[in-house]
């Protein structure tokens, strides 16, 4: 058990004695929660401990820690429902219904109904992991399953208005999948990655660029094959497209 964990088992333990309940249990917490609330609580003992320069503990910290916290539920939260949407989309799209037409070499940006950005690709990398950044910084990490590796394709978002723009991709819940020389199609991931194009919801500054992402699984012997062609396709409500990436 890291210090971290044990610095917030012993805070929780302590909060409950302190508060003179009788019993209680202490919640489930991700590695991610339990860091911050370790953070928070060394935070608050620092800035009351009158050993200790105060300057080590200022309240803008602890108010950052929790800010912290509260956005990865959010984004927790979003992406799940992302995901659910997703998969109702997917389970009901085609119900009755014939068969949708699929238009061909589609702009991205245009087909999810964004005025005045462009999303462009840029090139694919294989790995492992996804970010390579696992800073103390780095939001959310994700690795590979067995046997597979993961394929990041990106992308670059530009607003070429002259105001910012909102950008709000999550709740259209489009589908994405990528086809790796011709093979069967490999759905995207739904991820809490902030740069992750599927998911993306934040402020596009006039002119701005930023660096986006879809990433899948492909086989690990898939991985070894070079890479010739690369495909895109989308599913938008009851509206389907494909564009040749590479």
């Amino acid at each position: 058990m890291n210090n971290r964990r044990k610095i917030a088992i012993i805070t929780v333990s302590a909060i409950i004695c302190l508060t003179g309940c009788q019993t209680a249990t202490i919640p489930d917490m991700t590695e991610e929660e339990t860091s911050l609330v370790a953070q928070y609580a060394a935070n608050i003992v620092l800035a009351n401990n009158k050993n200790y320069d105060t300057g080590i503990a200022t309240q803008e910290e602890i108010e950052k820690a929790d800010a912290k916290l509260a956005r990865q539920r959010q984004r927790e939260a979003e992406a799940k429902e992302a995901e659910k949407k997703n998969e109702e989309t997917s389970d009901t799209s085609t119900a009755g219904k014939s068969e949708s037409v699929v238009t061909e070499n589609a702009d991205i940006a245009q087909f999810l109904g964004l005025s005045n950005v462009t999303i462009t690709y840029q090139s694919y990398e294989i790995c492992d992991s996804y970010p390579h950044d696992t800073s103390d910084d780095t939001f959310f990490a994700m690795d590979a399953t067995a046997g597979n590796k993961l394929l990041v394709a990106k992308f670059t978002m530009q607003n070429h208005s002259t105001e910012d723009q909102d950008i709000d991709i999550l709740y259209q819940y489009p589908l994405f999948r990528i086809s790796v020389n011709g093979n069967d199609n490999n759905n995207a991931l739904t991820t809490l990655l902030l740069d992750d194009l599927s998911t993306f919801k934040d402020t596009l500054t006039a002119d701005e660029s930023r660096e986006v992402v879809l990433v899948t699984e492909i086989k690990e012997e898939e991985s070894q094959e070079e890479v010739q062609s690369l495909d895109l396709h989308m599913r938008l409500n009851d509206q389907m497209a494909s564009t040749k990436l590479q």
